[in-house]
């Protein structure tokens, strides 16, 4: 591989990292910042760290899930795509 390209993988990998730099600011300014330990509790969640904590398992499997997926697909986006939509047809 040529230093400096990028395989589908990364780049797919890369373009959801960026989406999230980019809407991140813009959720936090509509949705305002809700886990706050103090916030949770506001709304009746009584161990806040549990969330926190399910919430970055949450992030790392569909992480560990996508690159599977990716893989098995053969490394194509479009691929990628259409194995995901055939997912959500058969669930």
């Amino acid at each position: 591989m040529r230093q400096g390209s990028l395989d589908n993988i990364n780049l797919f990998s890369l373009i959801t990292i960026m989406s999230f730099f980019l809407l991140a600011p813009f959720t936090l300014l509509r949705e305002g910042f809700k886990f706050t330990p103090g916030a949770m509790r506001a709304l009746g969640i009584l161990a806040p760290e549990t969330v926190i904590k399910q919430a970055l398992l949450a992030g790392v499997c569909f992480h560990a899930y996508q690159q599977v997926l990716a893989r098995a697909v053969g490394r194509s986006i479009a691929g990628l795509l259409l194995g995901q939509t055939r997912l959500r047809d058969i669930i």
